[in-house]
């Protein structure tokens, strides 16, 4: 800004295509001597180690999906009745009912022990509507 004005020529950046956008914009930044940061070792150490973990995790993920593929999963009988008796706990009514049904899966009839340890106080919940 010069003596309270702009100066130098007014770009409209909306009216430029994507392409026009984008070879600007890497025109300004080489204007500017604008490189990529490459980071310290320290840095690149624990992404190096984050990828390798990330990958071998895909790779342990893929075999047990096609290990798992086809197969039936049975669903308790009683699936309503332990997902409304949770949900009808102090800490169950705010809830997600899927998340109590992830809970459920994982921990059986534990689960229950997560939202009622013993209280015994239940909110109010007629029928299975939370």
């Amino acid at each position: 800004m010069v003596q309270g004005r702009w100066w130098g020529e007014r770009i409209e950046l909306n009216a430029m295509t994507s392409d026009q956008f984008i070879e600007w914009f890497d025109r300004k930044l080489e204007e500017h001597c604008v490189r990529k940061v490459i980071p310290e070792s320290a840095t690149l150490a624990a992404a190096y180690r984050r990828a390798v973990y990330l990958q071998k995790i895909d790779k342990a993920e893929e075999k047990l999906r096609k290990k798992m593929k086809g197969q039936s999963i049975e669903v308790p009988a009683n699936l309503l009745e332990r997902v409304n008796r949770i949900m009808s706990t102090k800490k169950g009514r705010d809830t997600p009912w899927d998340e109590v049904v992830w809970k459920i899966a994982s921990l059986g009839e534990k689960a229950l022990d997560l939202f009622d340890p013993g209280d015994g106080e239940r909110a109010s919940m007629p029928g299975s509507v939370v």
